[in-house]
């Protein structure tokens, strides 16, 4: 079983957020996320991508559900 260290967020609620350096090419970042044990996939803020430069509209376009309530575009 692996623990996470909880982040208390200002409203008062705590998550289980790590920090990562993420890499694409010659460029790195590094970037807190939010663990979410439950999830199917990983997904990252476009912000993310154009700090790293990735054109992610390059990428194969996707709905999702969950996050909103209703469904929101992602790219993979």
């Amino acid at each position: 079983m692996m623990k996470f260290p909880y982040y208390k967020f200002s409203e008062g609620l705590s998550r289980p957020v790590i920090q990562v350096e993420v890499c694409f090419h010659d460029k790195k970042t590094v970037y807190y996320t939010l663990i979410d044990s439950g999830a199917d996939m990983n997904l990252f803020h476009s912000e993310l991508a154009e700090t790293l430069g990735i054109d992610i509209q390059k990428g194969i376009k996707r709905r999702v559900g969950g996050i909103t309530n209703g469904e929101s575009q992602i790219y993979y």
